[in-house]
């Protein structure tokens, strides 16, 4: 009923123990979305109270909920396809159907990096990051309650100095993002060399800001980390 309240539309609600493979960060067993159905733990407690505990539950399904609100699914392979030569996406869709497995756009998206699982990671950090600045700027109890929970789950995160630079410039933009907290100088740095990229994670938390901006921003963070 939340989910519902939120996107206007039904939504199932599944445990995670019945997801299939593809839709979850390649970081772990995490809540996600295929757009028709949430996927969340069976129990949460990792918090030290109840309260904190439901709290969990409550943000991560206004999360993935806020994926489907906020057009997520709505992505096309258009977005991206003058940041590829012609002949290459070609090859990758050619591919593709080859398979003869009808896959989505977003999924398809994945396919185009050498690397899946790291663009597949890089587009959760950004698109997660404007889905929920989304959310804060339309629903005043929502961002009371990610102000709330959000650094109490940011807790258990590696610290930014303890990871290698590729991880750490994920790790620190994700800070930057949900906590604003400075980046790192070492990030800072990396980022703003050459084609400042800092002016297209900014775009993602603004009002504006759609999955097109998540995804073209995820192919010039690839690009620039590896």
């Amino acid at each position: 009923l939340f989910a519902q309240a939120l996107t206007g539309r039904p939504l199932g609600l599944r445990p995670l123990q019945e997801l299939k493979n593809g839709l979850s960060p390649s970081a772990g067993p995490l809540p996600c979305t295929d757009g028709e159905t949430i996927y969340l733990p069976g129990i949460v407690k990792d918090f030290p109270t109840r309260e904190i505990n439901s709290l969990a539950f409550k943000l991560a399904t206004a999360h993935q909920a806020g994926y489907v609100e906020f057009g997520t699914f709505r992505f096309r392979l258009s977005a991206v396809q003058d940041l590829f030569p012609p002949e290459f996406m070609e090859a990758c869709l050619r591919g593709i159907s080859e398979k003869g497995k009808e896959i989505s756009p977003l999924e398809a998206f994945f396919h185009l990096f050498p690397r899946k699982d790291l663009a597949r990671d890089l587009f959760h950090v950004l698109e997660g990051a404007r889905v929920d600045h989304c959310l804060q700027r339309e629903y005043r109890g929502l961002k009371k309650d990610m102000n709330r929970f959000l650094p109490l789950a940011m807790e258990a995160r590696p610290a930014v100095s303890s990871l290698p630079l590729q991880q750490a410039i994920v790790e620190s933009i994700l800070r930057w993002a949900l906590l604003g907290e400075p980046m790192k100088p070492s990030c800072l740095a990396l980022l703003s060399r050459g084609d400042d990229l800092i002016p297209y994670l900014t775009a993602l938390t603004r009002p504006g800001g759609t999955v097109k901006n998540s995804a073209r921003a995820t192919v010039l963070l690839y690009r620039r980390i590896c």
